[in-house]
């Protein structure tokens, strides 16, 4: 029933606004700084509308769609998105300080964007032959599944040696643990889709892993 219910949220969008505003709530108080639930509210629509309308645009706005990807380079959706979310996760944030944070504050950003970029790419490498046979566009179909894999592959390491750069300086902060996890969570992804592509499970973790910054909030 949990599954089922997990699912449904899948299909609305609504695990990947409310993750976000987990995340940019998490990066808020890494900052230490607070976010309203007006700012939260803004956060979620503006997220869940930014994947609903992707979605409508897909179905409904396929020839617009094919012009962009065609002349521009508008096929490497999944850089865009994921500069994008994170753009969204750290705006907020960011826009609270008094004064700008300093050099060693700002590593968070790129940790971020670069899991929400490893994320998406997994999941188009997940969903190749359905993207294929749609006709959709992604940067594993313009170069290919095992150079995907391969660029995969280098994005994990360089997210997975950054963060554990990250916290040999700083050891007891808990966020970068819970970034630990989530690239380890990709990792598992990366690995082994036999075990995951079955039934979509991906989608699971994939998205699942945004929640992790709960856990942040919770005991840090």
């Amino acid at each position: 029933m949990i599954i089922k219910v997990y699912r449904l949220f899948q299909a609305l969008s609504l695990d990947i606004a409310i993750g976000a505003v987990i995340l940019s709530t998490a990066v808020a108080k890494y900052y230490g700084v607070s976010l309203t639930w007006p700012i939260q509210l803004c956060l979620f629509i503006a997220v869940w509308l930014i994947y609903t309308f992707d979605h409508l645009m897909a179905a409904a706005f396929i020839v617009i769609y094919f012009l962009l990807v065609r002349f521009t380079v508008f096929w490497a959706k999944e850089v865009f998105v994921a500069l994008g979310y994170t753009a969204g996760v750290f705006l907020a944030p960011l826009a609270l300080l008094s004064k700008w944070p300093v050099v060693g504050e700002l590593w968070l950003v790129p940790c971020v964007f670069l899991v929400a970029l490893i994320n998406l790419l997994l999941f188009s490498l997940y969903d190749y032959g359905q993207d294929k046979q749609n006709g959709f566009h992604s940067v594993v179909l313009r170069i290919g599944t095992e150079s995907s894999r391969k660029l995969i592959g280098l994005l994990l390491m360089i997210t997975f040696s950054l963060v554990v750069w990250l916290l040999t300086k700083h050891p007891a902060h808990l966020l970068f643990w819970v970034l630990l996890v989530m690239t380890g969570s990709l990792v598992a992804l990366h690995l082994r889709p036999t075990v995951f592509h079955p039934r979509d499970n991906y989608r699971i973790l994939g998205d699942g892993i945004f929640f992790l910054p709960l856990v942040y909030l919770i005991y840090a």
